[in-house]
Formats: C-alpha cells, sequence, structure tokens
C-alpha cells in the first residue's frame, strides 16, 4: 500500500508566493485608491457647498502654514502627529470607559 506524499502546492514556491503577494498589494492599492477618491470629493463637495465648513478649513491651513514658516517641517509635523496621536488616545479611553462599564453591567 502506497500513500501520495504531499510536498507542497504550487503556490508555496517563490513565484507563487510572489505572485500572490503582488496581488494582494495592487487589491490594497486599488481599494486605498477608491478610499482616497472618495474622501478627496466628498471633502471637496462640503468646502464649496457648507461656507462655514470652508472658514474653518481655511483656518487650520492658514494655522499650519504659519506655523511651517516659523518652525520649519518638522516641528510642523511633530506637532501634527501629536495632535494626531492625542485623538486617537482619547478615542481609546472612551472605548475602554465603555467596555468597562458593559462588563459591570454584565456583572450586575
Amino acid at each position: 500500500m502506497s500513500y501520495k506524499i504531499k510536498r507542497g502546492s504550487p503556490e508555496r514556491t517563490t513565484s507563487g508566493m510572489f505572485s500572490n503577494f503582488l496581488k494582494r498589494f495592487m487589491v490594497s492599492i486599488i481599494i486605498l485608491t477608491i478610499m482616497l477618491l472618495t474622501a478627496g470629493i466628498l471633502l471637496w463637495m462640503a468646502y464649496s457647498i457648507f461656507p462655514l465648513f470652508a472658514e474653518a478649513v481655511d483656518s487650520v491651513i492658514r494655522w499650519i502654514n504659519e506655523l511651517y514658516k516659523e518652525h520649519g517641517i518638522w516641528t510642523t509635523i511633530g506637532i501634527i502627529l501629536f495632535i494626531l496621536v492625542a485623538i486617537w488616545a482619547l478615542g481609546e479611553e472612551v472605548q475602554r470607559s465603555e467596555h468597562r462599564r458593559e462588563m459591570l453591567r454584565h456583572m450586575k
């Protein structure tokens, strides 16, 4: 009685792995492009339709330009990243407190 031994599928070769990587990478790039285009179109529509939104965007762009002219690129990038991380941390803290409340609700 003989057994058939699997020696690996053709997809596990180097060229197969590389082609699978390229396929996944291209799909990711296409999805990212579609998301960015959608966001750009929606922001452009909001900017052109709502004057209050346009005024807020202009104010933020003016603030960033003044910051860049006064302190340089690295400080500007650092402050923007700091603001984004702070917003992310606040969101995480809210999520954690909601999870804690949910756990307390289930314990009662």
